[in-house]
């Protein structure tokens, strides 16, 4: 995967439709919050397999596991809303 070069991952999800085909979503959540961020910089607006990628973080929403690490926060890697560049 290649959100792994940047630190460890506790959780990744990818967004499927009912048939099991990938939306082209993914949410990964590192253990780091630097991880996380370091994903979001260099990630951010790369072109992979012809599509934009989109980066962003998401804090952990509180109804998750109390008592877990809270300093957890999870970037989210898609393609753009059009999902192709120009080129």
């Amino acid at each position: 995967m290649i959100c792994q070069q940047f630190g460890q991952i506790s959780h990744c999800e990818v967004a499927v439709d009912r048939t099991g085909r990938s939306f082209g979503e993914a949410e990964v959540e590192f253990v780091q919050k630097q991880s996380a961020l370091e994903c979001i910089t260099k990630l951010d607006n790369e072109v992979a397999d012809g599509r934009i990628l989109r980066a962003i973080l998401r804090s952990r929403p509180s109804s998750m596991v109390p008592g877990y690490m809270n300093q957890t926060l999870r970037s989210v890697i898609a393609p753009s809303r059009s999902g192709f560049t120009s080129a």
